[in-house]
């Protein structure tokens, strides 16, 4: 019995030194700064307040595994006041990177790093993340945030890391054209990022996200408030390039895009499944209001399930090509189960070239259309034409105003159009 008491009080008396060395109360700015630029192999260092850090020096770190930790968001707070460049640069020596129960207000450069965790994290600022060299576990976690864009152009750049976003909210800023977060893979190895229980607004301003080379998988999300200009080139809320995609129970609800899909561009995709996609007042300026695929290299290829599009007739404005998704160059759209209501203004589906469109349980109803435009309407063959199919399709009180003779169905110069019960 005394041997296994003397064990506890051993290990109870070791684990409290083992803390004393590796772990910090920081009060002041001084402090900060003096225990964060050391190359401890690991340092802990517990926030206690707000912390205001005057200097303009970035910070450069060399601890092996650093931990920032608070008592809650709310009460432990870091705030640089120089917001122009980055306050912190973490270098590769830094491996494991925790910010932890804390209100982080700065920019951060993250160069080759291993595993960066954030945690219940309230974080006003930016963040450039990038592994210069092929790295298959490196991963960045956001668990339980608030990320929140600073009024600058610059938004959450991860490229080569994968990255986990877990109930967590981001919101945009005032700057037409910014990114929220651009996700990139350039080692011919394409990273992947996993979205889940999570809420992307890009205050009418911002794009959500832009992807290339990435395993996309986006589960219980919502994206609102998207703005994507003609700088940007892409889809009001995700812009998907040479990229795998998974969408499960993902709601879209008032995106904007002056360019190419309303809500989602897919470039060159290799494969995407959408399965219960909400899309409301989705808009485009150009082509496709809920989405538009583009194959220029590669197939966009696209697979849809149970689809609900809900529009806003009232202040549209926009002739777009495929009110509800356009297919441009090759590619393969398949879509089982649609329900649209108060579809406007332009052709409905619009396809470009020789893609090939099926579509089983097509539901409309209170179409609006203008001009020389048709429900369907193909342009431009390359060779054959496109190949469309529609089953069990129900179309219910179409309004179309045009001064000429223009096909209200389906209008095709060149192709294969079927309507089956």
């Amino acid at each position: 019995m005394f041997i296994i008491i003397f064990k506890l009080l051993f290990l109870f008396c070791f684990s409290k030194l083992i803390c004393n060395i590796i772990c910090v109360d920081i009060h002041n700015e001084s402090e900060f700064i003096q225990y964060t630029e050391n190359d401890k192999k690991e340092q802990i260092l517990n926030i206690h307040g707000e912390i205001v850090i005057n200097s303009i020096d970035t910070i450069i770190p060399a601890i092996k595994n650093i931990t920032i930790i608070g008592s809650s968001k709310k009460e432990s707070i870091i705030k640089f006041k120089n917001n122009n460049e980055p306050n912190i640069v973490f270098p590769s020596q830094c491996e494991y990177i925790f910010f932890e129960n804390i209100h982080l207000i700065g920019n951060i450069l993250f160069v080759d790093n291993k595993y960066i965790n954030f945690k219940n994290v309230i974080y006003n600022g930016y963040f450039i993340s990038e592994h210069t060299y092929r790295e298959l576990d490196s991963k960045i976690n956001i668990y339980e945030c608030d990320f929140i864009l600073p009024n600058i152009s610059q938004g959450y750049e991860v490229i080569n890391y994968d990255m986990d976003i877990y109930n967590s909210t981001f919101f945009g800023n005032d700057v037409y054209d910014a990114v929220m977060v651009k996700f990139e893979s350039n080692m011919g190895y394409n990273n992947t990022i996993f979205i889940n229980l999570s809420v992307f607004d890009g205050n009418y301003h911002n794009s959500a996200i832009h992807s290339s080379y990435s395993n996309t998988t986006i589960f219980t999300s919502i994206f609102q408030n998207t703005y994507n200009g003609e700088k940007l080139k892409g889809g009001g809320a995700l812009t998907s390039i040479n990229s795998y995609n998974n969408l499960y129970n993902v709601t879209f609800e008032n995106n904007f895009s002056r360019y190419n899909g309303g809500s989602i561009t897919f470039i060159d995709t290799y494969s995407t499944y959408i399965t219960y996609g909400y899309f409301y007042n989705s808009t485009s300026g150009l082509k496709g209001n809920i989405f538009s695929a583009y194959g220029e290299n590669n197939e966009s290829n696209v697979v849809l399930r149970e689809i609900y599009q809900y529009g806003n007739c009232t202040n549209h404005k926009y002739n777009v090509e495929g009110s509800i998704f356009s297919l441009t160059g090759p590619g393969y759209i398949y879509m089982k189960i649609y329900y649209g209501k108060n579809v406007c203004f332009g052709d409905a589906i619009h396809i470009e070239g020789d893609g090939k469109v099926g579509i089983s349980g097509f539901y409309v109803e209170d179409i609006y259309s203008k001009y020389e435009n048709s429900f369907i309407k193909t342009s431009n063959p390359e060779t054959k034409g496109p190949n469309i199919s529609i089953t069990d399709c129900l179309l219910k009180n179409i309004y179309h105003n045009h001064e000429f003779y223009s096909a209200l169905l389906i209008s095709i110069n060149s192709g294969i159009g079927r309507f089956e019960k």
